[in-house]
Formats: C-alpha cells, structure tokens, sequence
C-alpha cells in the first residue's frame, strides 16, 4: 500500500476518519468524541 500512498495523503486521510461524525453509530460521535487531545490521543479512561 506504501506505493499508493504517500505520508501526507496518509495523514490526511487518517485525520478525516478520525473527525468524520457520520462514520459511527450514533451518528454525530467521532473517534475524537472519546479520543481528543485533552486525553492525550487514548480513552478518557486510559
């Protein structure tokens, strides 16, 4: 896949998924809903 693909384009795909909030079930929650900054990238209780 590395050959399809560089870095960037990596990166901004991975960062689109990761903030999308129609991809999950309830709709309007995305991965950083639980998984921001504020809890270093991991679950709030991690």
């Amino acid at each position: 896949m590395g050959h399809l693909l560089n870095n960037e384009e990596l990166q901004v795909f991975g960062e689109k998924l990761f903030f999308d909030r129609n991809l999950s079930t309830p709709s309007g929650q995305a991965c950083v809903t639980c998984h921001g900054p504020e809890a270093g990238w991991s679950g709030p209780d991690s």
